[in-house]
């Protein structure tokens, strides 16, 4: 019966034979389709995965549940960072890392700084150093005036603006700084300028300068973390310039 059945098929092949030849390429070209088609969509999922799994997001994200703001892996400079915080992060890790399904367990933190280029006061008071330290009497009393014209009209602008902002709410390093730009711009902090130059210099560069808002600011989302651990667990990292971090030692990581 078997045999019978070879026959009869092998007669009808031979009978339709250009029809037969293109039944049998459109199965075998549909099964080589499918086969590639598969091996594609496989290697691509991989690879997204190793991308977004080994640069940093893991295969889960552990937050508390008291943070205002949704945990987001890749945030825009709209969403918040207020993801709440985990204050005993060793107990929580010990703990993790005891179930047979969790490898290791690595620290995470995000936040938004803003860095800000250098603004028309610092300009100036690096001019006015330049003139006091070439002796230059006249160009020095010219860019003092103008610096405090210039703290001047700065604590008028920081009046204003604290008519239309909830000033008492902002963090104690900006009310420092209101405070400050007020004592530089009261004709008591220049009249004895020449005498106490560098003290009031410093005074200037560093608390005062710091209130002027320059013309480039520059967003940066950062993420704080184990540098060693995260090295260890994430096989996407790779310091390509520069040198690792110091063991027990703070820094930046530039992507």
């Amino acid at each position: 019966m078997f045999w019978t059945m070879i026959r009869l098929s092998l007669r009808n092949i031979a009978a339709h034979r250009v029809k037969s030849a293109i039944v049998g390429l459109i199965l075998v070209f549909g099964t080589a389709l499918i086969l590639l088609g598969s091996s594609l969509l496989g290697s691509l999922h991989a690879s997204m995965s190793e991308s977004i799994v080994g640069s940093m997001a893991g295969h889960l994200q552990i937050s508390s549940s008291e943070g205002k703001d949704e945990l987001v892996l890749y945030p825009s400079p709209m969403d918040g960072t207020d993801i709440g915080e985990i204050t005993d992060f060793p107990k929580v890790r010990a703990a993790l890392e005891a179930l047979p399904e969790v490898e290791a367990v690595v620290p995470m933190g995000i936040d938004l700084a803003f860095v800000f280029g250098g603004n028309l006061v610092d300009v100036k008071l690096a001019e006015l150093r330049e003139a006091h330290k070439r002796g230059d009497a006249t160009r020095q009393t010219a860019l003092r005036d103008h610096v405090k014209r210039i703290v001047k009209l700065l604590s008028k602008e920081l009046v204003n603006l604290e008519k239309i902002a909830d000033v008492e709410n902002t963090d104690a390093e900006s009310r420092q700084g209101l405070i400050d730009v007020r004592a530089a711009a009261k004709d008591a902090f220049w009249v004895d300028f020449e005498d106490h130059f560098d003290e009031r210099m410093d005074f200037l560069e560093n608390k005062v300068a710091l209130m002027a808002i320059g013309e480039d600011i520059i967003g940066l989302r950062y993420m704080g973390t184990d540098p060693e651990r995260f090295a260890k667990r994430f096989s996407r990292f790779e310091i390509v310039d520069g040198e690792p971090i110091p063991q027990g030692q703070r820094g930046f990581l530039f992507a």
